[in-house]
């Protein structure tokens, strides 16, 4: 895969999208001769991202997104394949629902699906976070995904994958409990599919192998990184905005620093694999 670099800028668009454009263009030249054909006509960069509209910084990277996103459906050979993202804690995944505004104009319609929609209770997290600050649990060794029912998202992409195979213009699927950090509770979560829905699986871990075949034929494989520091910074950023400064969010940055970095420098080291990159 290459590798596509999105340009620290202004927060607002001039001629960056056309170069981004020309990227995205260039990564999928190769592909063109096995091109297969569709019945669904997919916009192209020039509508996607529209030389001259102003963006914000995250409406360009998702722009940026889509652009090779349906570059990727054209020589897919699957209809509307899943968008699957990781990327470290703290470095804005969510971006990723800036999607919803560009999909609706093109009458689609988006699900999106996040990896922390299925932590275990909070209670059993804080936990391991309390042990490995006060040191009673080694965060060199403890491997994060615990903190996920990957379980139940198994079996929420299981019914993903029966409604896209099923050839049902429409169904609507019930999330038991779905993880809300504004709320901190898992409330129900309503999903309405359609024929005409994209989605968007995004999480810390969601390439690892065990979930790799629940995604279709040719996922949209992509990942976001940036520098170790700045991701940092982002992230206590963030945790302090939610919860104000104090002893919780120094205990939770001890986390940070001493489980959740190295965690996932595992998880990249046991994939193995080269992704397409989202530079950020």
């Amino acid at each position: 895969w290459k590798i596509h670099s999105i340009l620290r800028a202004k927060r607002r668009a001039s001629w960056r999208p056309a170069v981004l454009y020309l990227c995205q263009s260039l990564t999928y030249l190769p592909y063109a001769i096995v091109s297969v054909s569709s019945a669904m006509v997919y916009p192209d960069a020039r509508e996607v991202i529209k030389i001259g509209k102003e963006y914000t910084l995250s409406e360009l990277i998702a722009g940026n997104v889509l652009v090779g996103y349906f570059t990727h459906c054209k020589f897919s050979g699957e209809r509307l394949p899943l968008i699957v993202a990781d990327g470290p804690s703290g470095i804005g995944k969510g971006m990723l629902k800036k999607l919803k505004k560009f999909l609706t104009s093109f009458g689609f319609n988006l699900c999106y699906l996040s990896l922390d929609m299925f932590f275990i209770p909070r209670d059993k997290r804080y936990e391991v976070i309390h042990g490995i600050a006060n040191g009673t649990i080694n965060g060199g060794e403890y491997d994060e995904r615990n903190f996920y029912n990957m379980t139940a998202f198994q079996e929420v992409l299981a019914i993903v994958n029966d409604f896209r195979a099923s050839g049902e213009r429409e169904r609507e699927v019930i999330i038991a409990q779905a993880w809300e950090t504004s709320k901190n509770a898992s409330p129900p979560l309503t999903m309405r599919l359609t024929e005409r829905t994209g989605f968007v699986i995004e999480g810390k871990y969601v390439h690892a192998k065990c979930l790799q075949a629940r995604y279709g034929k040719n996922p949209y494989r992509i990942r976001f990184v940036e520098d170790e520091k700045t991701v940092r910074s982002k992230f206590y950023k963030r945790e302090l905005a939610s919860r104000g400064p104090g002893q919780e969010l120094d205990i939770l940055m001890l986390a940070y620093d001493r489980l959740f970095v190295s965690s996932y420098k595992r998880y990249i080291q046991e994939l193995g694999e080269t992704l397409l990159i989202y530079k950020l």
